[in-house]
């Protein structure tokens, strides 16, 4: 724009701006090569080196163009500067495509933590499960042994046999009600002999 411009307000004004915007520039680049990867680094030094050396020709170009000569002001920009926005612009396109293997190696990287994951839960979830139906299994097998044993010895007494009791008692409910019966079977005993 600025070698474009047709009257030295649009010049002023270009030439302003463009001031404004490369001391911008050279903050971003500046900052993205400081936080940048080791692979990284050669190409952001390499595009801030460039467009340094840019900036020196652009600096000629104002010049010329301040001074109303516009033909040296173009012939700068085609001959001169060109070169060194080509090759910022090549390391800025090589940086991108660190960047893009970078992130497809992130996506794959996250994809397999994934998968390790959700392996690791459902055999977590599986771990449970097996746990829990073998812990139901077993709590309903001795519950339905210890109240049988109850059921036995209550039709023993029902049958007139006194002489008979439950000597293993768990310590649950199931063994209370046994308990409970034994001492009834006691007492029972007692009444009779009486």
């Amino acid at each position: 724009d600025l070698v474009l411009a047709s009257n030295k307000d649009e010049v002023a004004r270009f030439d302003a701006e463009l001031t404004k915007q490369r001391q911008s520039l050279l903050t971003d680049l500046e900052a993205a090569e400081a936080g940048a990867t080791a692979q990284g680094k050669p190409l952001w030094s390499g595009a801030r080196n460039a467009m340094q050396q840019w900036i020196a020709v652009q600096d000629k170009i104002r010049a010329a163009m301040r001074e109303g000569d516009t033909e040296q002001a173009r012939e700068l920009s085609s001959n001169q500067a060109r070169p060194h926005v080509l090759e910022a612009q090549k390391n800025l396109e090589a940086v991108v495509d660190v960047n893009h293997r970078r992130l497809t190696e992130a996506k794959v990287e996250a994809g397999q933590q994934y998968e390790t994951a959700r392996l690791e839960m459902l055999l977590m979830v599986i771990g449970s499960m097996v746990i829990a139906i073998f812990a139901a299994l077993w709590m309903a097998i001795s519950i339905s042994r210890a109240l049988a044993r109850a059921g036995t010895l209550a039709q023993a007494v029902a049958g007139g046999d006194l002489t008979q009791t439950i000597d293993k008692i768990s310590r649950d409910e199931v063994g209370d009600l046994v308990g409970h019966i034994n001492e009834m079977v006691l007492r029972l005993r007692g009444v009779v002999s009486e």
